[in-house]
C-alpha cells in the first residue's frame, strides 16, 4: 500500500510531526534509522506497506530535528498490528537481527590500521567501510523501525486491546511496557556489584565500554567505574527493584488470556530489541567508526567531529577519502535533508521554516508519564556534557533522557522531554522515581529557556510559563 499526499511547501509543516530532536546525536549515522521508515516495510511486516511522503531533517545550530509525515501513522499502526499478531513475522525479524548482529560485530574486529594507513583511507578500507555502512542501515531497519513505530503510533491501541480482554490497570500496563529483562545499565550495575578488585573493575570497563556512547559520546573506562561507585551507594537496592519489576511483569503477563499474553510477550521483546539490544550492537559499531575517523583525522576536535557527522553518509565517506570541502563547518549551522524510499538527499532550504515556526509558546501540552503538579525553574539540558550545570530542585527539560541523565533525574522537581512516549526512558524512570513527568511535548525546546519559571501539571500533561 503506497500513501501519497500532495501539498504545497507553505502548508507542509501542518502535515508533519517533530518526533526527534537532539544536539547530542548528530545526523550521521542515526540517519540510517530514519531512512528505514521511508522504505517498503514488507520485510518487517510481510505486506508491502510504504509511504511516498518524505521525512524531513532540519539541522540548526548543531541540533538535528526529525519531522515525520502524518501519513506514516496509519501505515505504522498496520505494520505493528501485523508483527504483534503474527508470531512467524516476529520470529523472522529476530532471526534477521541475530544474523546481522553477528556479521557487524565480526566486522568491527578488523584492525583500524587496515582501513586507515598513514592518515589515509586504504583501497581495501574504502570497500570495507561501504559494506559496513550498508549493513548498519539494514540492521537499523530491523531493530529501530518496529520499536519506534510502536511507541509513536500503537501504544494506546495496544492498551485498548488488552483492556478489552483483561482487567489490566493503567499502572500494570505501564509496567508491562517496561523492560522485561535487565537493561544494559542494570547488567552493568550487577557486574559492578560483583567487582571486588581493581582487575575485576577493569574487566567490567572492557565489557561495557560502549554503555554510554551515543554516536559521539564518552567511552566507559576505569574512571567512569569509580564515578558510578560514588554515585550509586545503593546498587543492591536498585538491583532488588529490578528483580521485582521483572517478577511483576511476568506475573502480569501470566494473568492475561493466552492470545493476549503472547502478544504482550512479543511487544516486550520488540521494545527490548529497540531500547537495549540495538544499543548493545550499534554502540560498538559507532565507536569503531569513530576510531576510523580519529585515525584519518588525528587532530580533529570533538566539536569538529560533531560537525563532520552532520554530513550525509555518502559525503561522510567521501570526506574520509578526499578530505574536507571548503566551508564544511557551515553544514553544522544550518542544513536540510529529505528522505524518500530509503534514499538520503539534500532538501529544499525552505524546510528550515519547520524549525522557525516553533517558538514563543507560553502553553505546551504532552503525554503524562508520571502524575503530579509543581512550579519551578527550568534547567535546559540538551546533552550529557551539560549535566554538571543542573541545580537540584530544577525542572529538567531535555530532548530525551538516557542513563547519562539518571544522576540529575533523581534531583529534578519534574522531568519534561520533547520526544518520547510512555515506554521512553524518561517515562519509565520518572514513574519509578515518583517524579512528575510529561513526555512528547511539541515545541518544548524552542519555547523554554534556562531560568524560565513554569507551572507543570503532569496529571493533565500541561506546561505553562509563569
Amino acid at each position: 500500500m503506497l500513501v501519497m499526499v500532495n501539498y504545497s511547501l507553505t502548508t507542509m509543516h501542518k502535515r508533519f510531526d517533530l518526533v526527534y530532536k537532539t544536539g547530542t546525536t548528530p545526523f550521521f549515522p542515526v540517519c540510517y534509522c530514519a531512512a528505514g521508515y521511508t522504505k517498503n516495510l514488507a520485510d518487517i511486516s510481510g505486506i508491502a506497506f510504504a509511504i511516498a511522503d518524505p521525512i524531513i531533517i532540519v539541522i540548526e545550530n548543531g541540533v538535528a530535528n526529525f519531522f515525520f509525515p502524518k501519513s506514516l501513522a496509519p501505515i505504522g499502526k498496520r505494520v505493528i498490528e501485523r508483527i504483534v499478531s503474527d508470531p512467524r513475522q516476529w520470529e523472522r525479524i529476530q532471526d534477521k537481527e541475530r544474523v546481522l548482529s553477528r556479521q557487524l560485530l565480526r566486522m568491527i574486529q578488523t584492525p583500524v590500521s587496515r582501513i586507515v594507513r598513514h592518515n589515509a583511507l586504504t583501497v581495501a578500507g574504502d570497500a570495507f567501510l561501504e559494506k559496513l555502512l550498508a549493513m548498519y542501515a539494514e540492521y537499523a531497519y530491523y531493530t529501530d523501525v518496529p520499536g519506534f513505530l510502536f511507541q509513536l503510533y500503537y501504544t494506546e491501541d495496544f492498551r485498548t486491546q488488552l483492556q478489552r480482554v483483561s482487567e489490566l490497570t493503567a499502572p500494570e500496563f505501564d509496567l508491562l511496557l517496561s523492560s522485561h529483562k535487565k537493561t544494559n545499565y542494570e547488567q552493568f550495575l550487577a557486574a559492578l556489584q560483583n567487582a571486588k578488585t581493581k582487575r575485576d573493575k577493569k574487566k567490567v570497563a572492557e565489557k561495557y565500554y560502549w554503555l554510554v556512547h551515543d554516536y559521539l559520546g564518552m567511552i566507559v573506562d576505569e574512571s567512569y567505574i569509580i564515578k558510578q561507585e560514588h554515585a550509586h551507594t545503593d546498587i543492591a537496592d536498585e538491583l532488588s527493584r529490578t528483580r521485582k519489576r521483572i517478577r511483576d511483569i511476568k506475573k502480569i503477563q501470566q494473568s492475561l488470556p493466552k492470545a493476549a499474553r503472547r502478544e504482550a510477550q512479543t511487544v516486550s521483546e520488540m521494545l527490548y530489541m529497540y531500547n537495549e539490544r540495538k544499543k548493545q550492537v550499534l554502540s560498538r559499531v559507532n565507536i569503531f567508526i569513530r576510531r576510523i575517523v580519529e585515525a584519518r583525522f588525528p587532530r580533529l576536535s570533538f566539536g569538529d567531529m560533531h560537525a563532520l557527522y552532520q554530513f550525509s553518509p555518502s559525503e561522510f565517506v567521501e570526506i574520509l577519502r578526499s578530505g574536507f570541502p571548503v566551508g564544511w563547518k557551515e553544514r553544522n549551522a544550518s542544513w536540510v535533508y529529505e528522505m524518500r524510499r530509503g534514499s538520503i538527499n539534500h532538501g529544499d532550504r525552505a524546510y528550515a521554516s519547520f524549525v522557525a515556526r516553533r517558538n514563543n509558546n507560553t502553553s505546551l501540552k504532552g503525554t503524562s508519564a508520571s502524575a503530579g503538579s509543581v512550579c519551578g525553574k527550568v534547567a535546559l539540558i540538551l546533552n550529557a556534557s551539560q549535566i554538571n550545570k543542573f541545580e537540584p530542585g530544577s525542572i529538567l527539560v531535555a530532548p530525551f533522557t538516557n542513563i547519562n541523565y539518571l544522576s540529575i533525574m533523581r534531583k529534578a522537581k519534574a522531568i519534561l522531554t520533547e520526544v518520547g512516549g510512555l515506554t521512553s526512558h524518561a517515562a519509565i524512570i520518572s514513574r519509578e522515581l515518583g517524579v512528575p513527568s510529561i513526555v512528547g511535548i511539541k515545541d518544548l525546546l524552542s519555547s523554554l529557556n534556562d531560568g524560565d519559571r513554569v507551572d507543570v501539571n503532569a496529571t493533565k500533561g500541561t506546561v505553562k510559563k509563569i
